[in-house]
C-alpha cells in the first residue's frame, strides 16, 4: 500500500478561532465577489455622474413640501451619502418609509438641512411587470449634464466597496424592517422570484430596438453579472445570522468554546 503522509491537523482538533476562520471564510468570499463584479465594471465601463442633481418639481401636500424643499435646490447628500444621480436620492428614500431621512440642499449658495418622512407609495414597474411599495417623500429630480466618468484602478476597488456596503446596509434595513413589521414578507424573494427577475431583466435587454445583437446579449451579460453580485451579498449576509446550520451559528459556538476553553 503506498503510503500517504497528511500534513496539518484535522479540523476537529484545531482550536476555536481557527475553525471560526474558516466559519468566515464563506460569507467573506461572497462579500470579495460582489466588490470584485461592481470594481472591474466600475473601471471596464465607468458610472454615471451629473454635475448637479436639482429639485424640479414638488408634488403638493407631500413630505418634502412639508419639509422645505423648494424648486431648483440642488441636492448634495441624502440619508447621509453623497448624491450624484437621482438613482442617489431614490436609495436613500425607498426603503425608509415612516422613518426619518436627512437632506442637505444648497439653495442660492448656502447649504441647508432638510429632513423629510418618506410615506409608503405602491409604484409599478412597467419594465419588470410588478408593483413594489416604496418609500416617496414626492420631489421630482432633473440632472444637469448627467455623463459617464471612467475611474481608475483604486476608485474602481473604492467603488466596488462602496457598492457592497450599500447592498449590505439595504439588506440589514430590510431585516430590521420586517422584525419591526415596518415592512412586509413581500419584501423577500426566493428561488422562483429570484428567477422570475432574472428571466425578465434578460427579456427587456433582448427586445431593445435598433441595437445589435451582440451589444444585446453583451447587457444581458452585465444585467446577471450585477444580479449575481447582489444574490452573494444576500446569501453572504444572511449565512452570518447567528442561527444554528448557519455559518453565523457555528461562529457563536465557537465564540463560547473560546470564552469557556471548552466545547459546547
Amino acid at each position: 500500500e503506498p503510503t500517504v503522509n497528511l500534513i496539518g491537523k484535522p479540523y476537529t482538533e484545531l482550536g476555536p478561532m481557527k475553525r471560526l476562520a474558516v466559519s468566515l471564510g464563506g460569507p467573506f468570499a461572497n462579500f470579495i465577489f460582489a466588490m470584485l463584479v461592481f470594481a472591474v465594471l466600475g473601471l471596464s465601463f465607468g458610472i454615471e455622474k451629473a454635475d448637479r442633481v436639482m429639485v424640479e418639481s414638488i408634488t403638493p401636500g407631500s413630505s418634502a413640501e412639508a419639509a422645505g424643499f423648494k424648486v431648483n435646490d440642488q441636492l448634495l447628500t441624502a440619508g447621509g451619502k453623497t448624491v450624484n444621480t437621482r438613482l442617489d436620492v431614490i436609495q436613500a428614500t425607498s426603503l425608509k418609509s415612516g422613518e426619518a431621512v436627512r437632506y442637505t440642499v444648497l439653495r442660492e449658495g448656502a447649504e441647508l438641512s432638510l429632513i423629510a418622512i418618506p410615506r409608503e407609495t405602491v409604484v409599478s414597474n412597467e419594465e419588470f411587470k410588478v408593483k413594489e411599495k416604496v418609500g416617496q417623500v414626492g420631489l421630482g429630480l432633473a440632472h444637469d449634464n448627467l455623463h459617464n466618468v471612467r475611474l481608475n484602478p483604486i476608485e474602481a476597488a473604492g467603488y466596488g466597496l462602496s457598492q457592497t456596503g450599500n447592498a449590505l446596509e439595504a439588506t440589514v434595513t430590510v431585516l430590521r424592517r420586517l422584525v419591526t413589521g415596518k415592512e412586509g414578507l413581500d419584501k423577500l424573494s426566493g428561488p422562483l422570484g429570484i428567477g422570475s427577475i432574472a428571466d425578465r431583466g434578460t427579456d427587456i435587454q433582448m427586445k431593445q430596438e435598433g441595437v445589435s445583437l451582440d451589444k444585446r446579449l453583451g447587457g444581458v451579460a452585465m444585467w446577471l453579472i450585477q444580479l449575481s453580485a447582489l444574490l452573494s451579498i444576500g446569501v453572504g449576509f444572511f449565512n452570518l445570522l447567528p442561527i444554528p446550520v448557519l455559518d453565523g451559528g457555528h461562529m457563536v459556538f465557537l465564540l463560547l468554546e473560546w470564552i469557556l476553553g471548552r466545547p459546547v
